[in-house]
């Protein structure tokens, strides 16, 4: 699905001039653009978006967000329970 800026700004929450900015400055977001040149914001536009807000929010300024895109996410939950299960082989067996 495609979506204007306004759209977008508000789907996201985020000021439309901030949108601006951050493609502009930061080369974040790489909207497709109208035979007019008005952006389209697409789907896998939005979670790149709000996983940038997501850096802002825990305190990583917007000049520093752009190389943390990039980076694989890892989930510690699904991880947790793998590391849990090997510990608990490598546990010496108690008779009762």
């Amino acid at each position: 699905m495609s979506y204007s800026i306004g759209e977008f700004a508000r789907l996201c929450g985020i000021n439309a001039a901030t949108l601006r900015a951050w493609q502009r400055r930061y080369g974040l977001l790489k909207p497709q653009r109208t035979d007019g040149g008005h952006r389209l914001y697409s789907d896998d536009d939005i979670r790149q978006a709000l996983s940038i807000l997501d850096w802002v929010r825990k305190g990583v300024p917007i000049s520093q967000v752009k190389p943390l895109l990039s980076r694989p996410v890892i989930r510690l939950g699904d991880n947790w329970i793998t590391i849990q299960e090997t510990m608990l082989q490598h546990l010496p067996r108690r008779a009762n």
